[in-house]
């Protein structure tokens, strides 16, 4: 039994070391891609998924944190800070901080992408009713009942229009 924690212990930390190798090259590669970009886009759809794979792969939501700023700061100039990518990019990272429990700085982001995917596509879309969501959630995790109470309520009325009143 006790080698085969010996060797499960060994594997673990293989496996983070190769994790964190590959992490730094490429976030290296899209720092790279970024500071010269050829193809904005392309640049920006590297950085978004690097984030992601970081985040819901290997759970490592600190060094991801860079990677979403990234996006976020391509995707406001190469789209400006009112269209519907931008507020993709502010949720993403504010979704990031809130899992880093960074809750008091991801407020802001959670509330502009709300914001702008109210402006872009009115309360009674899906987009915008799951923005509404996580600002509710974010607001509840901080004990901040009061505020997040309406939010629910309007949640509940939204979701009813967007998704049907059998939806559960």
């Amino acid at each position: 039994r006790e080698r085969r924690q010996i060797a499960a212990d060994t594997q673990a930390a293989f496996d983070a070391k190769q994790a964190k190798d590959f992490v730094d090259r490429l976030i290296r590669d899209t720092e790279q891609c970024n500071a010269a970009p050829r193809f904005p886009d392309d640049c920006l759809d590297l950085t978004n998924r690097l984030a992601r794979i970081l985040t819901e792969a290997y759970q490592l939501h600190k060094e991801a944190e860079p990677l979403y700023r990234q996006a976020l700061a391509a995707t406001t100039a190469a789209y400006g800070d009112a269209d519907p990518q931008t507020a993709s990019s502010e949720l993403a990272l504010a979704l990031n901080l809130f899992d880093q429990n960074k809750l008091a700085e991801a407020e802001p982001h959670f509330r502009k992408g709300l914001d702008i995917r109210i402006k872009a596509f009115g309360d009674k879309n899906r987009a915008t009713v799951n923005a509404y969501y996580v600002l509710a959630k974010a607001l509840t995790r901080q004990a901040r009942y009061r505020e997040a109470d309406p939010l629910y309520r309007k949640l509940i009325d939204l979701r009813e229009a967007v998704q049907g009143a059998k939806d559960p």
